[in-house]
């Protein structure tokens, strides 16, 4: 896999604020372009910086496409309760990435589906997603909370949001990412390492959003993120505790 599709993959994490909170209109597609300054891989303690391009499109909030979330549409949603499915696209990893993933193997790119819902209150939100792997790439499963406080500045013509996360994740994923098994093992100098089904890590996120023009906005984020029970024990992960930062612009047509 690629820096560009990891780059991708995990930095809308902090990118994917609606325009729609500034701009009452119902459909919104945005191109943008970036930086994103993330590790090199899950645990390590080597960063890297890498550029980033970005497509959004929204339909009220009934239909969501963006590299983030994948496909989204919401067959539920009034004020204060959203339920959704879709489907995104998932990155393994290949033994090319990086010199520590020497002799463990490839986990292939895959599908995964996704349930969605999400409970709002005034400025605060409470979502849950549950992904699960549809075409044998880690085989496995994640469920994921998420807590949000988002505001609009009007008279600045921003938008912020403040949000913390944590993943479950079950064996097979688990296994999957930070485990070394036995064959894995024999061939890469690893001890042999089983993974276990658990809480796999804890983010904690800014995010900023200002409208320098009609059609322009300028944005900008920083993530902490903490590695929790085998993943931070794993013997592929160098650091347990890691950092994101992106800076973007993006033109709303």
């Amino acid at each position: 896999m690629s820096f560009y599709q990891k780059s991708v993959a995990c930095c809308l994490l902090a990118l994917c604020a609606p325009a729609q909170a500034i701009k009452d209109k119902d459909m919104d597609f945005s191109l943008g372009a970036g930086n994103f300054f993330k590790p090199r891989y899950e645990g390590s303690r080597n960063y890297e910086s890498q550029p980033l391009p970005y497509v959004s499109f929204k339909y009220q909030d009934l239909l969501i496409i963006n590299p983030y979330q994948g496909i989204v549409f919401n067959y539920w949603n009034n004020e204060e309760i959203t339920l959704g499915a879709g489907f995104d696209y998932n990155y393994g990893c290949q033994e090319s990435d990086n010199a520590k993933f020497q002799g463990l193997g490839n986990i292939d790119d895959t599908m995964q589906v996704k349930l969605t819902g999400k409970y709002q209150y005034q400025d605060f939100n409470t979502e849950m997603t549950l992904a699960r792997d549809v075409i044998d790439g880690h085989e496995g499963y994640t469920f994921t909370p998420e807590f949000n406080y988002s505001t609009t500045l009007p008279e600045y013509y921003a938008f912020i949001k403040f949000a913390v996360k944590t993943n479950y994740a079950s064996s097979q994923y688990m296994q999957s990412y930070f485990g070394v098994s036995p064959t894995q093992a024999s061939r890469s100098g690893y001890a042999p390492y089983q993974a276990g089904a658990g809480w796999k890590d804890v983010t904690l996120s800014a995010f900023g959003m200002r409208y320098v023009a009609p059609k322009w906005s300028v944005n900008g984020s920083v993530s902490y993120k903490m590695l929790l029970g085998d993943a931070a024990t794993s013997p592929l992960v160098d650091d347990r505790s890691q950092y994101y930062f992106v800076t973007f612009v993006a033109y709303h047509f």
